[in-house]
């Protein structure tokens, strides 16, 4: 039964990467990093900072 969810799983992640045209790989991360943050309330506090703040 474990494997048919992980299989079927697996299924839907690979339609949405073809759906995908432009940038795949960078939209599949962010796709993967937002909805695996429970936390996170907004796409800005999930994505930390590319420069670091300057103290």
């Amino acid at each position: 039964m474990l494997e048919s969810i992980v299989n079927r799983f697996k299924s839907f992640r690979d339609k949405i990467y073809s759906f995908l045209t432009s940038r795949r790989d960078a939209t599949f991360e962010l796709i993967d990093s937002l909805s695996s943050n429970t936390q996170a309330s907004s796409v800005v506090e999930r994505i930390p900072p590319i420069i670091p703040p300057t103290t």
